[in-house]
């Protein structure tokens, strides 16, 4: 594995949003299915996972690309994760506003 990720704060997502847009980010939303089909960052993909394979996601026990259900949002994972910063949020990360 890759070991543990680090963590980023919403302020600084919110600041490479605002600067870049989000072109060097991305991000995956481990929200509830319904909690991202009611609001979430455009360019984001939804992985809608167990809490427990989540933190073994975030313990760099588990690689991402085997649990990105759909081929299209695969793909685009596998092109991107070498430039981009990936990044995981849940309904646990802290509450922001643009």
């Amino acid at each position: 594995g890759a070991g543990a990720m680090p963590c980023k704060s919403a302020e600084w997502l919110q600041e490479e949003l605002e600067a870049r847009g989000g072109a060097s980010l991305l991000l995956l939303d481990c929200r509830p299915h319904e909690l991202f089909e009611s609001s979430h960052i455009e360019t984001a993909i939804n992985l809608a996972i167990p809490g427990l394979m989540l933190r073994r996601l975030r313990k760099g026990n588990l690689p991402i690309r085997s649990i990105i259900p759909n081929h299209a949002d695969k793909e685009r994972f596998a092109t991107r994760c070498k430039a981009a910063t990936v990044l995981l949020y849940d309904e646990a990360t802290a509450e922001w506003q643009a």
